[in-house]
């Protein structure tokens, strides 16, 4: 086998190598990209959310102080101060409507109606 048969071997052979890699890191960066997807949920405020969901305002922080609605899941607080600033994912709120009363996880540590 003469030098130039050898490098043309060992040309080939890395070329695919490189095109092995290319294949690995194009699936990986798929794989990245649609987690950050997922990760990235829709949070709305309360009065955006009306729209999308059918209910009031009130319905939904009802909601949340009797705490039917987890915390990370159907909403979330972004308030630094005193008062809370609720955002809530309309697709999971959505799911959580559609999910009939019998079936939907128990309130927890519900609060006592006032009268």
């Amino acid at each position: 086998m003469s030098s130039i048969e050898k490098i043309s071997d060992d040309l080939l052979e890395a070329f695919s190598l490189l095109e092995k890699a290319a294949r690995i890191i194009e699936r990986s960066a798929k794989i990245l990209s649609s987690k950050n997807l997922e990760s990235e949920q829709p949070w709305v405020p309360l009065a955006q959310a009306v729209e999308e969901t059918g209910m009031s305002v009130r319905q939904m922080q009802e909601t949340i102080r009797n705490k039917y609605w987890k915390h990370g899941k159907q909403y979330i607080n972004t308030s630094q101060g005193i008062r809370p600033y609720y955002k809530v994912n309309p697709s999971e709120v959505q799911i959580w409507l559609q999910t009939s009363p019998e079936k939907r996880p128990p309130a927890k540590n519900k609060r006592a109606r006032r009268s």
